[in-house]
């Protein structure tokens, strides 16, 4: 009950309003209602897939907006390219036609997970698969390359409609974006500097402070793109953006009481400085307000912060990460694209199930549930854990579009013969859509398959469509593809996640390990150790989703608990970590031996606990407690002890 109470709960959090996603909507649904228009008008087939396009175009700004349109353009060129060419050698062949459309799949899925333009391969896989169905239906070649060529036509003119609804209409700037994330941010610090007693400052989660961080330097990325005046001035919105990183995630480690009036009063000045610094941003001014004093503040959080304004403001270099760093490995393919041996089973898996659903197609001659096919593509993604959510996502957003067009098709469309009541009916389920499309990952697939199969249902004729066979096919042949697809994911060789996630954990470990000693000078970047904090909830996410049906009852819930259990151990350990850095940098020079000693003691405890997660230590085997001498101050006794007991925990579970 309480975990239904907790689904519950956190749907209703997914589909709340925040800042810009009321002006996506609205961009989503005013191009899905020139498409419909358009395309009902001049009669331009395959409707379904110009909507889809629209969905997936259709971004957070305009400058990603215009970068996916691109790539969409590319894709669909590309595959309809593809799949005339593969007709043109193989039509009087079948055997050879399903043998190069299959090798053709095979290396486009392949790439389609090794490739940063994974989303071109994408649409060539689904064009290659889909064609082979209209072979299969059709004896005549003209009629085939006509639809295939159609198919180029309704993608492109969507995505050109899309571009300039989103430019020229109702253009989301990613500059406007990024200052609203910047003043967001800014209000949770301030929030977290509120003295009260009691303490009301709220919870401030690390890895969420991670992927905040991480959203703001992709927002700039883009602004630089966009507006001229951010390009002139990046190096100055960098040093914003680095410091506001700098402050979020030093927040994380405040203390709820602040014990001394001279921490009070520094928190209260640092906490006077955000607010001016929000106040110039809203002003468009770069003023310094009054800074504290880093002298006299005994809190080692506090003390960092007033530094990391004073460096802002008075032109010292504050540490932050390359806006445009160059990756390793090829521009092409991930790094270990031909070494990793999941890439190749993957699409290997992802082959046979949708080979499987095609002989079940031809075998049966259900032309309706064509669907089964594209099923087995869709929901191929990395992991079991995405594997399940993007199956729970496709057929609860079929399941429930089909209640939708049943209830259109039997009450309501025998009422409508005109382009206007169409759209009266069409615009609710494309706002539904958009608003739940537009939510976080969790949801937002089920608003694209809640759009895509009304669409199939309804919208896929010239004129009212009263076949409720049209409705039970396409949903029968996404329940059959989801079985097939969750078979064939789940008992060959399945991608689990559990080992990546005690991998990426030791990881943690070792990078927080290695800011105990840097060298003398050095400022301590946070941002890296948030951001792999943040990617390790969402790979500990995943993995609670993992299917358990082909294992013993209550495995998985016992495996999955003892891998929160660590995550759980790893957070407490890095903010105690990161709490002791930033103490060792302000000790007084005649405790700087003593404070090496029991930094040199804290390495070996913490390459310990890397080891242990890695399988490559005893777990039987520990150290004794850390001898701390009495010259060290007493918070820094007493986070050597805590982190010292974060391991030990660590170890119990």
């Amino acid at each position: 009950m309480q975990q239904s109470t907790g689904i519950f709960q956190r749907l209703i959090q997914d589909l709340m309003p925040y800042p810009g996603r009321v002006n996506q909507v609205l961009r989503t649904v005013l191009a899905c209602t020139l498409v419909v228009i358009i395309s009902q008008t001049l009669q331009i087939p395959w409707l379904a897939l110009s909507l889809i396009a629209v969905f997936f175009v259709t971004q957070t700004n305009v400058v990603v907006t215009r970068l996916t349109g691109m790539l969409f353009i590319v894709a669909a060129t590309v595959a309809v390219a593809l799949s005339l060419l593969l007709l043109q050698v193989t039509w009087n062949v079948p055997l050879l036609r399903i043998l190069t459309a299959s090798a053709i799949f095979l290396l486009s899925v392949f790439l389609m997970r090794t490739s940063p333009y994974g989303v071109v391969f994408f649409v060539v896989a689904i064009v290659i698969i889909y064609s082979q169905s209209l072979v299969d239906i059709s004896t005549d070649a003209e009629s085939v390359v006509r639809s295939i060529l159609w198919v180029w036509v309704s993608i492109n003119y969507a995505i050109g409609i899309t571009l300039i609804v989103n430019t020229l209409l109702l253009p989301a700037e990613p500059v406007a974006h990024l200052e609203r994330a910047i003043l967001a941010q800014l209000d949770v610090i301030i929030r977290s500097l509120e003295l009260s007693d009691p303490p009301s400052r709220p919870f401030t989660d690390a890895g969420q402070a991670g992927r905040d961080m991480q959203s703001l330097y992709t927002l700039l990325r883009y602004s630089t793109m966009r507006d001229e005046e951010y390009r002139r001035q990046e190096s100055r919105h960098l040093a914003r953006i680095s410091t506001l990183s700098e402050l979020r995630t030093l927040a994380c480690q405040l203390p709820v009481v602040m014990d001394t009036p001279a921490d009070r009063q520094a928190a209260e000045t640092i906490r006077n400085a955000c607010r001016s610094m929000r106040d110039a941003l809203l002003n468009g001014t770069h003023d310094a307000p009054e800074l504290p004093r880093s002298t006299g503040i005994e809190n080692a959080v506090l003390k960092n912060m007033a530094g990391v304004l004073n460096d802002y403001y008075y032109g010292e270099q504050v540490p932050h990460p390359p806006l445009n760093a160059k990756k390793t490995g090829s521009w092409f393919l991930v790094p270990d694209a031909l070494s990793n041996p999941r890439y190749r089973v993957f699409a290997l898996k992802t082959l046979f199930s949708a080979l499987v659903c095609y002989l079940l197609y031809t075998a049966t001659a259900w032309p309706g549930t064509h669907t089964i096919m594209l099923t087995c593509l869709i929901v191929a993604q990395p992991g079991l854990g995405n594997v399940q959510r993007k199956i729970i996502l496709r057929l609860a957003g079929a399941a429930l579009c089909s209640l939708i067009a049943l209830f259109y098709i039997v009450f309501i469309l025998p009422h409508t013969d005109s382009l206007s009541g169409l759209l009266m009916l069409v615009v609710p389920v494309l706002a539904l859509s958009a608003w739940v499309a537009s939510g976080p990952e969790s949801i937002s697939y089920a608003g694209v398959q809640i759009m895509f199969t009304f669409s199939l249902a309804v919208l896929e004729t010239f004129s009212p469509s009263y076949e409720l066979t049209e409705v039970r096919d396409r949903i029968v042949g996404i329940i059959v593809g989801i079985i097939i697809a969750s078979v064939v994911h789940t008992v060959i060789r399945p991608e689990r996640e559990g080992e990546v996630l005690l991998s990426r954990l030791a990881e943690l470990i070792n990078q927080v390990k290695m800011g105990l000693f840097r060298q003398a000078g050095q400022p301590y970047n946070h941002l890296p150790i948030m951001t792999a904090l943040a990617e390790c909830e969402a790979l500990a996410s995943r993995v609670a989703l993992e299917p358990a049906w082909n294992g013993t009852e209550g495995s998985h819930d016992i495996v999955y608990q003892r891998l929160n259990g660590l995550l759980l151990s790893v957070i407490s350990i890095v903010m105690h970590a990161n709490r002791l850095a930033l103490l060792s940098a302000q000790l007084p020079e005649k405790c700087r031996m003593d404070g090496e000693i029991v930094l040199q003691a804290c390495g070996v405890r913490l390459d310990e606990a890397n080891n242990w997660l890695l399988g490559k230590s005893d777990p039987l085997f520990r150290h004794g407690d850390i001898s701390l001498s009495e010259n060290l101050p007493q918070e820094f006794r007493q986070t050597v002890t805590e982190l010292a007991d974060a391991v030990q925990h660590l170890y119990r579970l």
